[in-house]
């Protein structure tokens, strides 16, 4: 019988039985520090998880300033911001430099002058941006952008995006601060559903967009409550930074480094198409246009257009079964699938060769039914993990 543990803020990972199901808090509603920072990052990880686990990790090593802490599936930065709160160095592997910019402004300390500074220029921008003269080179580059907006909300974004790059030119910090908060109103500011993850119209209810001077007037405010947040809890000063070993979760390296600990949400085998859902965002921000997009759909692990990695002896034997079964009514999806574990099993590769003798490696995924085909995902992982080396407890 599973066991229930009601976990709502803290739990020690190694106290939870394997066959026990572990309740957290809503993430949209669980918001502590710069967590929130654009929270609308589809399929984020639960913040919950990898601080159990580093702060395990550091007490076992008892040298909390020097844990050395991968996510080869960085993301928005999860894992890395609960790494900085316990003083880790941290090394990360991304694809898209979206969620690259989201991280490394998550994971970033701003000094008590530096958040007056912030208030100050989202004052600035707020007073002036009606007046500023729209830039048409920051239009973003995609061919059916205004398809989301109408004409009045397509320029006021264009407007206050033009007073926020001229309030903020030559200033790194504040300028990537003010190009996630014009990415979090992006969505309330357009047509585009706020309850889907996907950019969708809805033909049958029309949507009621909040107006740009309400959504900056609350972005802002959020965001700036967050940075606060997060320097009220580690007030020591420190400028924590991304270490970065590349762009491709299986291919990179940390040359002769050796990590402590390795903790990541990986793509699932049907996976998310994150292009799509934060392609309008990213575009707004200057992180990807349409060349860009189609490149970078091509190289997610799960998504049915990524170049497939070969997959070895081990890969075939462990998937031959149920890719046959996939294989008689959808083709594509079973070289989808047999190409994710064969990219998997060069991500446990990358990660067994980064760490240091004794290290972990928490793999945070959950098991797919692929037309109608029961994939058991986590089991078919720890196995090639285990003929690599690793021991599965």
């Amino acid at each position: 019988m599973t066991k229930t543990q009601d976990i709502i803020i803290e739990y020690d990972h190694k106290a939870v039985d394997w066959d026990a199901e572990i309740r957290f808090p809503n993430t949209r509603t669980f918001r502590q520090y710069t967590h929130r920072i654009f929270n609308r990052y589809p399929a984020r990880s639960i913040s919950l998880v990898p601080r159990a686990i580093i702060r395990s990790v550091v007490a076992d090593r008892q040298r909390s300033g020097s844990c050395r802490v991968l996510d080869p599936f960085m993301g928005s930065g999860t894992t890395a911001v609960e790494a900085a709160l316990l003083g880790c160095e941290i090394y990360g592997v991304e694809l898209d430099p979206f969620a690259r910019l989201i991280a490394e402004v998550r994971i970033r300390r701003y000094s008590s002058s530096d958040i007056s500074n912030l208030a100050d220029l989202s004052k600035a921008i707020a007073d002036q941006w009606e007046s500023t003269a729209p830039k048409t080179e920051l239009v973003p580059r995609l061919a059916n952008v205004r398809h989301w907006f109408t004409d009045s909300q397509f320029d006021d974004l264009l407007r206050i995006k033009s007073c926020m790059y001229k309030l903020t030119s030559g200033d790194s910090l504040s300028h990537d601060f003010f190009r996630i908060v014009l990415a979090d109103m992006i969505r309330p500011c357009s047509q585009a559903e706020r309850q889907t993850l996907k950019p969708y119209i809805s033909k049958k209810y029309k949507k009621t967009a909040a107006s740009v001077s309400d959504a900056f007037k609350k972005s802002s405010e959020a965001h700036l409550e967050a940075v606060r947040d997060l320097n009220d809890e580690d007030p020591s000063g420190r400028s924590p930074v991304i270490n970065w070993l590349g762009s491709d979760a299986s291919d990179f390296s940390s040359n002769r480094l050796r990590l402590d600990v390795a903790i990541t949400s990986p793509p699932y085998t049907n996976a998310l198409d994150y292009v799509r859902c934060i392609k309008i965002e990213s575009a707004w921000v200057d992180c990807g246009s349409d060349e860009s997009f189609a490149t970078l759909r091509r190289s997610h692990i799960g998504d049915p257009s990524c170049r497939a990695n070969a997959p070895n002896e081990s890969v075939i034997k462990l998937t031959s079964e149920i890719i046959a079964k996939i294989n008689k009514v959808d083709p594509v999806r079973a070289r989808t699938v047999l190409s994710y574990f064969a990219s998997m099993d060069c991500n446990l590769r990358c990660v067994w060769n980064c760490l240091r003798r004794g290290g972990e490696y928490h793999l945070i995924v959950g098991d797919s039914v692929i037309r109608e085909v029961p994939v058991n995902t986590h089991l078919i992982l720890a196995e090639l993990g285990q003929r690599l080396g690793f021991e599965w407890t």
